[in-house]
């Protein structure tokens, strides 16, 4: 188990760098839909659990009202981040660079 682990680590290091950066974008993305699902699952039984209350009804009101009005805020934000692991590798200071 631990070698074949070894070996796919060893085949990905010797790939090209535009590969590896794609195989790590699907690889993070996978993650995150995975945690992502797991925290509605959660959230769906905490709620099912505590919805009946107008206070906590009203939290939850307030509580998305407020993730709304931030989330176009950070838009820009999200793609300058984005965009920069895509750019071409003449660009310097890339952490995803490795000396050869």
């Amino acid at each position: 188990m631990v070698s074949s682990i070894v070996g796919f680590i060893e085949k990905l290091q010797d790939k090209p760098r535009h590969v590896r950066v794609r195989i790590m974008v699907f690889a993070v993305a996978v993650c995150m839909i995975v945690i992502v699902l797991i925290w509605l699952v959660s959230l769906k039984n905490t709620l099912s659990r505590n919805i009946e209350s107008p206070q906590v009804q009203q939290e939850i009101s307030n509580s998305l009202q407020e993730i709304k009005e931030q989330m176009p805020a950070g838009k820009p934000d999200l793609d300058a981040g984005i965009g920069s692991l895509f750019e071409k590798e003449e660009s310097s200071g890339s952490p995803f660079e490795t000396a050869e």
